[in-house]
């Protein structure tokens, strides 16, 4: 197969040198050159679909992430947009390969042990960062956690008073002498 490629190249090189000396008209007459000239238009066809499609499919992968605009995508540089589409699509691999890490880790752990690791808290809670998850796991509350780590970290509260207005929702949970306040979902206040 290589000679054969070799041979394909050297005859489309004869066919243009050929069309060179005479005057810019090929010899179509021979079938070893008529291949290799459509070959390499299939190739360079099928090349462009490929280009074609992978620019697609990193449209579609950049507008997944927030912020961003088809309209201010397609002023980009097809380079660019390919670039930054590799680049998001190993974001999504590499927490898809967190995620399963994590559920490979937890299988198994009882309900209270998966509330002291923060791997499990990231399955069970998700949407916060890692230093959230940490001080979850080791019972501390901390301001912008939702009910979820916040059940985590101190178990079930001993009661909760709920206060609904026209815009949004606040809570008081209560612990012992402690109190929890939430607002839309998400922890407001902590008292002593």
């Amino acid at each position: 197969m290589p000679i054969r490629r070799f041979s394909l190249v050297a005859a489309v090189v004869v066919a243009s040198f050929s069309a060179l000396s005479c005057g810019g008209q090929t010899r179509s007459d021979d079938p070893a050159i008529r291949e290799a000239v459509q070959e390499r238009q299939e190739a360079r066809e099928a090349e462009e679909a490929e280009n074609d499609k992978l620019y697609e499919e990193a449209i579609a992968y950049l507008l997944k992430t927030p912020g961003r605009d088809e309209a201010n995508l397609r002023r980009k540089s097809r380079e660019w947009i390919i670039r930054m589409a590799a680049d998001v699509k190993e974001a999504y691999a590499a927490e898809e390969r967190a995620t399963n890490n994590a559920q490979a880790h937890c299988k198994g752990k009882s309900r209270a042990a998966r509330r002291r690791d923060a791997q499990c808290l990231f399955l069970d809670c998700p949407g916060f960062l890692a230093n959230v998850y940490a001080a979850a796991s080791e019972g501390n509350i901390r301001t912008g956690m939702d009910a979820c780590l916040v059940r985590a970290a101190w178990g079930e509260p001993d009661d909760i008073h709920s206060t609904i207005t026209a815009g949004s929702r606040s809570e008081q949970w209560v612990y012992d002498s402690q109190y929890i306040y939430f607002d839309d979902g998400y922890v407001t206040t902590i008292q002593n």
